[in-house]
């Protein structure tokens, strides 16, 4: 059974959302496959609060669903210059 963009795309959501203490990421909230100038992220995710100890800040997840996606996203102009994307992590 091979999964959707989609249903990747809300796995991803749930490990962002998921507490540090259970291995996930501990973000507040999370957007999937947000429309946004240049990069589109197929999840996005922010952590905020004042325990600066673990990493404050954003994260974006691009789900894959076959190699060729994945090979033709290193030409893509934030991969090539990442000071042109988004995400902090």
């Amino acid at each position: 059974m091979s999964l959707t963009h989609r249903q990747l795309c809300e796995i991803g959501a749930k490990f962002l959302k998921r507490p540090e203490s259970a291995n996930g990421h501990g973000c507040h909230f999370t957007i999937i496959e947000a429309a946004c100038y240049g990069e589109n992220p197929d999840v996005f995710g922010v952590r905020h609060g004042s325990d600066n100890r673990h990493g404050v800040g954003t994260f974006l997840l691009e789900a894959k669903t076959s190699r060729s996606d994945f090979l033709a996203d290193r030409a893509k102009p934030h991969r090539v210059d990442p000071g042109q994307g988004m995400g902090k992590y």
